[in-house]
């Protein structure tokens, strides 16, 4: 029997929960849901919950742009 393309691609990554990808890049949760729910950041949904691959999630915030703005030094107030 052949495995799915989820099992394949998730293969081998070590995938964090939306606490440890909090503390990791010192965002609030809250913040993260909110990426999640515009698809900002890659994600995995495991039932109910929601699993992370860290480097693919930090490969993805530096094409946001307020991770931009965030990386010149200056303070997003909208």
């Amino acid at each position: 029997m052949k495995a799915s393309r989820t099992s394949d691609a998730t293969l081998g990554k070590s995938l964090v929960d939306i606490n440890e990808l909090s503390r990791r890049l010192s965002i609030p949760k809250g913040t993260l849901y909110n990426w999640v729910y515009l698809r900002r950041i890659p994600f995995i949904k495991a039932g109910r919950s929601l699993r992370f691959d860290a480097q693919e999630v930090i490969q993805s915030l530096p094409h946001s742009p307020t991770m931009e703005e965030i990386g010149r030094g200056g303070r997003v107030f909208r």
